[in-house]
């Protein structure tokens, strides 16, 4: 799994992904696919591509989740490496999330 394989995943998703990268700082793939790692003055010291393939740990957020990831902590998941790895291959996930915007 590739770092691409994830931005495409959050676009079709519109789920979010956040990572650690190094240095204590995290790296949030928006679901516009765009990555970024908020606290950075200028070019980082590392390859992001690297840093993700280090990570062992992600946290999913649902489309809800995205526009009100301040409000409501249920709307995220954290998922190990190998979970993310089959939400990305089967097409599946954020339905795995709670929505809270649709109760049944």
């Amino acid at each position: 799994m590739k770092l691409n394989d994830v931005r495409k995943f959050a676009i079709r998703k519109r789920s979010p992904i956040r990572f650690p990268v190094l240095g204590g700082l995290e790296c949030r793939i928006g679901d516009d696919g765009v990555s970024r790692v908020a606290g950075l003055d200028a070019p980082p010291q590392f390859d992001l591509e690297q840093e993700f393939g280090k990570a062992v740990q992600f946290t999913v957020e649902t489309a809800a989740g995205a526009r009100q990831r301040a409000k409501d902590a249920g709307a995220q998941r954290t998922v190990s490496r190998q979970e993310l790895e089959e939400m990305v291959r089967t097409g599946t996930g954020s339905a795995q999330l709670v929505d809270h915007d649709h109760e049944e």
